[in-house]
């Protein structure tokens, strides 16, 4: 398998499309290297910034296909697997873990300013904020609502080495909230999906809260 890997201690992702791209799928390892120590997302579809403030510059017809995509355990932000702001997307087959931090939030997908649809099937995603994330902060693109998002067949977890008191605790006190966060979203569905989480002894008011 292909391997992308970011050494860049500014946090920049492995993989980013420009305004208005189309028509391409990714197979591929992408990691962050071990001296990164601040990650703020590993793959950027489309941009939550001004820089796309309008649907002619979301970039759509994407899938994400068999891809392992992970963070490490030595960072101190550790925020994303894929930034999904973009139309017409899917991520299929796929492996995302390692994405935590202190005191942030954190998810293995996350989008506020993409319209979709969105497919997310057969995946194991593992985050200690949010493992799938939709809004959360006001979009660039005016009135945007993320929707048509289909989500099935996906493993959520949170590991117990993340969990203080467990034998497996690995001794970081991540900040843990949510599997599954709309807000606001339209259009969603969920099916078949196993969610395993580690329980309310974590520090967030949410901590240990499946939906929200």
């Amino acid at each position: 398998m292909p391997k992308i890997v970011t050494n860049n201690p500014s946090g920049l992702p492995c993989l980013r499309t420009q305004a208005s791209a189309h028509h391409y799928s990714f197979w591929s390892r992408t990691d962050r290297g071990y001296l990164v120590l601040n990650s703020y997302g590993l793959v950027f579809l489309g941009d939550a910034s001004a820089a796309q403030n309008t649907l002619s510059k979301v970039p759509h017809d994407l899938v994400v296909d068999r891809c392992y995509i992970h963070g490490h355990d030595k960072a101190t932000v550790m925020k994303a697997g894929i930034l999904l702001n973009s139309a017409n997307t899917a991520i299929v087959d796929s492996y995302l873990s390692d994405f935590h931090s202190i005191g942030f939030d954190t998810y293995a997908i996350g989008g506020t300013n993409g319209p979709g649809p969105f497919k997310i099937l057969n995946n194991y995603l593992e985050a200690a904020g949010e493992n799938i994330l939709f809004g959360g902060a006001a979009p660039a693109i005016p009135g945007l609502v993320p929707s048509d998002i289909e989500v099935r067949n996906n493993h959520f977890f949170k590991p117990f080495s993340w969990r203080i008191g467990h034998p497996d605790y690995a001794g970081k006190h991540w900040t843990i909230k949510n599997l599954f966060e709309l807000k606001p979203a339209n259009g969603s569905c969920w099916m078949a999906t196993c969610w395993k989480t580690v329980g309310p002894t974590c520090p967030s008011a949410k901590a240990g809260t499946p939906f929200c």
